[in-house]
């Protein structure tokens, strides 16, 4: 009786070991893509919820001022950004962080009308009506007198 040498089914080499690293990767890759996929439609839900509810508040004719805060770097200033310069026919916005890191006009600004000069100043073109126009007010917390 002959005997039949018994190949192994799996003979670990320099190649295989390189392929079982490729193929363990992506399928990590792909776990991680998915992952994210599924983060981005539950945020892109959560966006326009929260898109819905600007433009109720933009509608609203009692609404004058509306504070956003939260985390940094999650997309507060762009929300605005994209709901209401499609909203408003005219669409201001400053970001107070750099006139504080510069020229500081809104320093002295203590009422209503001083800021609404300041702004008549820098966009008087751009103000038009109080029903088509917004002012965003981006980083306000640099100068926390105008909360107030």
């Amino acid at each position: 009786m002959e005997r039949k040498e018994v190949q192994p089914v799996f003979v670990w080499n320099k190649n295989r070991a390189t392929t079982m690293l490729l193929l363990g990767i992506s399928i990590l890759l792909v776990v991680y893509v998915v992952n994210m996929f599924v983060k981005l439609v539950y945020l892109s839900n959560e966006a326009r919820e929260l898109e819905q509810k600007l433009y109720d508040y933009y509608k609203d004719e009692a609404a004058k001022i509306l504070i956003i805060n939260g985390a940094r770097q999650v997309g507060k200033s762009f929300i605005i950004r994209e709901t209401a310069s499609k909203y408003f026919k005219n669409y201001i916005e400053i970001n107070l962080k750099y006139d504080y890191d510069g020229g500081q006009l809104f320093s002295n600004v203590k009422t209503t009308i001083d800021f609404y000069l300041q702004v008549s100043a820098m966009f008087g073109d751009k103000l038009n009506t109080i029903d088509d126009t917004i002012i965003f007010l981006d980083e306000i917390q640099v100068y926390p007198h105008l909360i107030s």
